[in-house]
């Protein structure tokens, strides 16, 4: 129980991180706190530059962000699984097989997995939903109705489903 009580705080943290702006002169001290407190939980560590919270997570980022959450990231690294992705750096390709063979992505199309595209809070969600073992393909939920269903479900509030869907994701 303390276990799951880690993951959904980190969760909490993780969608937090995800959904606030940074200010636009760059980021707050609240969010390289924020930043600071899932860095010490393993699940956050920037880039090559440092944590970067004013630029947008890349899709790649967050699905290993979601690795990360599960504790997964050791079998992650040294996954070998084939995909179907032909656009994936060398560095993410063994998180997307390791994401990919255990139903956590699908890609945005039958051979991409789009890597650099900006993570948006739907895709992020959908990686959640499937990671708590929701299906999209037995039509439990939908890629366009997935803030829906995780409001449904009391993942996030139903007052955050309008904003979640609209507004730019950033890393601080």
């Amino acid at each position: 129980m303390k276990h799951l009580k880690q993951r959904v705080l980190a969760l909490l943290l993780v969608m937090a991180l995800l959904t606030l702006p940074a200010a636009a002169s760059g980021a707050s001290p609240e969010s390289v706190q924020r930043a600071d407190k899932l860095a010490s939980l393993h699940l956050f560590r920037g880039t090559n530059t440092g944590y970067d919270l004013d630029s947008a997570p890349t899709r790649m980022q967050g699905l290993v962000m979601l690795i990360r959450l599960l504790g997964q990231e050791a079998e992650a690294k040294t996954a070998t699984g084939a995909t179907p992705f032909t656009d994936l750096p060398a560095w993410g390709a063994p998180y997307a097989a390791y994401a990919y063979a255990n139903g956590l992505t699908k890609g945005t199309s039958s051979t991409r997995f789009s890597p650099d595209d900006p993570l948006r809070a739907r895709d992020y969600v959908t990686f959640l939903l499937r990671a708590l073992g929701y299906s999209d393909s037995a039509k439990e939920f939908t890629w366009n109705n997935c803030l829906q269903f995780a409001a449904s479900i009391s993942m996030v509030s139903a007052d955050s489903v309008e904003a979640l869907g609209s507004i730019a994701m950033d890393r601080g």
